[in-house]
């Protein structure tokens, strides 16, 4: 039995595209090793951006005056108050799934 020839010659196009396909694939895999190098690399630079910001904030505060700390401290003082007089109570937080609301509709 004979195939005609715009068969076979489809047929043999199709097999070459397929195989350059699975090849692909093969090839675009990345490594344990390299997945591991770019997550150090990755913590690295993260942990170098947070020790630059850290070092900007100590300088900010560095330049702060007395009065200025001072209020600072006591703004973070009245706002830990604030929030612990805002928080739901744990009994709500753990039976009750509706949110408190400004508007009372909740």
């Amino acid at each position: 039995m004979q195939f005609p020839r715009q068969i076979s010659t489809v047929f043999l196009i199709f097999l070459i595209v397929m195989s350059m396909a699975v090849a692909g694939c093969r090839t675009s895999e990345v490594s344990k090793e390299q997945v591991q190098e770019l997550e150090k690399v990755d913590n690295q630079s993260e942990k170098a951006y947070q020790k630059e910001y850290e070092k900007a904030v100590k300088k900010h505060q560095k330049m702060q005056s007395d009065n200025t700390k001072a209020m600072m401290k006591q703004r973070k003082q009245q706002q830990k108050q604030y929030n612990k007089s805002q928080e739901r109570s744990f009994w709500d937080r753990l039976f009750k799934k509706k949110c408190k609301t400004e508007f009372g509709n909740g």
